[in-house]
């Protein structure tokens, strides 16, 4: 690409106000969004989040539909355990203790249980542990999720790729940066910023009541960043990078999403199998190719196009990298689950969730039996 042309655009817009100059950097202006939408070339505004709160809305409605018809019966079928977790056995005292926990109870919380009741610490754990659970998501409920996901990331992937792999800017990402400001934002383009968009939204929403993980606030964290990314990316006129992006990240939660679904299913073999498709994919496309293809193109890409940073240049770098750090965590995840995979020769399920405890009516008789082995 020839950097003249850069040079060239960059020079027209260098008289333009302090404002643009700071926020913006070269050489995208205000005046350049007008003069585009004057000249019928679709401009990103914020008002536009009217749209993306309609997708949020459908696609949360037929989250609902797709629990209900295709994702519970599914799960019924694979015999999944649908029962809720009972309360424990009642105890005043640890249920005073209880009440100060934030969150997970931590080892201070138990050794406090076990010096108020005199009760052994194994027990103590497991009653904080089951009493935690009442009201949580059953297996059932996390099949449905992990289902849900599986077919979203799936036919979100699929529509991806099939919209971006003819545009100019997937077989160059530099073109990403020519033409800042005034760059055709193509209709189909336009409704996977708005489906994405609407589905991060929709998860966000969900996150609460869905299956409680360890990365609970990493997740948060993740949706909020990449909600950001792609609505300033929105009205800045930046969708060609930020397509990218969002193609990047999602072909690998496909195989996350369906490991978990076989694994509930207790198709042990496929589950472990795809699990290493997926293990695989993750590292290629978010600790190979994200930082490759998509950080290093906007490092030279802002240089060369912006030649002065604006204030939401440097933002995105901070978000971008965001997620490059929320990547490396999920990565080491990742290689400790193939470790443990190793080491076994079995699958142990999502690293990132609580552990299943199963109910029974006799449970309580057996932790008081380990309760007084433990004394």
């Amino acid at each position: 690409m020839d950097v003249a042309d850069f040079d060239a655009e960059t020079a027209k817009y260098d008289s333009r106000p302090a404002w643009d100059r700071f926020f913006l950097g070269y050489p995208i202006s205000f005046e350049r969004f007008d003069d585009a939408e004057r000249e019928g070339i679709f401009v990103g505004r914020f008002e536009h989040a009217i749209f993306v709160i309609y997708w949020a809305i459908g696609l949360s409605l037929l989250r609902l539909l797709f629990n209900k018809f295709v994702a519970r019966p599914i799960g019924r079928w694979g015999k999944i355990k649908e029962a809720p977790v009972s309360p424990p056995r009642k105890n005043t005292d640890l249920e005073q203790v209880f009440s100060t926990c934030r969150g997970r109870p931590k080892k201070h919380h138990i050794e406090r249980g076990v010096a108020v009741t005199g009760l052994g610490y194994k027990y103590v754990a497991r009653w904080f542990d089951r009493r935690r659970r009442v009201g949580q998501p059953t297996q059932l409920d996390k099949f449905c999720e992990e289902t849900w996901r599986l077919t979203y990331y799936f036919a979100v992937s699929v529509y991806g790729f099939v919209v971006l792999y003819d545009k100019s800017w997937f077989q160059d990402p530099m073109l990403c940066w020519l033409g800042l400001g005034s760059q055709p934002f193509p209709d189909d383009v336009r409704i996977y910023y708005y489906v994405q968009l609407g589905m991060y939204v929709s998860l966000l929403a969900f996150i609460a009541r869905d299956n409680e993980r360890k990365d609970y606030w990493e997740q948060v964290i993740h949706h909020l960043v990449t909600i950001s990314l792609m609505g300033f990316s929105y009205v800045q006129g930046y969708y060609r990078i930020g397509s990218l992006v969002l193609l990047v990240h999602d072909f690998a939660d496909v195989f996350l999403e369906a490991a978990k679904a076989a694994f509930n299913l207790k198709y042990q073999a496929t589950s472990e199998a795809l699990f290493v498709v997926f293990a695989v994919a993750f590292c290629a496309s978010r600790i190979v190719v994200y930082p490759w293809w998509i950080l290093r193109n906007v490092a030279i890409g802002l240089s060369t196009v912006a030649v002065r940073m604006g204030g939401y240049n440097w933002f995105y770098l901070v978000l971008l990298g965001t997620l490059q750090i929320l990547h490396l965590f999920w990565f080491r995840t990742i290689v400790v689950m193939a470790y443990k995979f190793i080491a076994k020769g079995k699958l142990e399920g999502d690293a990132r969730s609580d552990d299943e405890l199963e109910d029974s009516e006799d449970d309580d008789d057996a932790i008081s039996v380990a309760s007084k082995k433990d004394r």
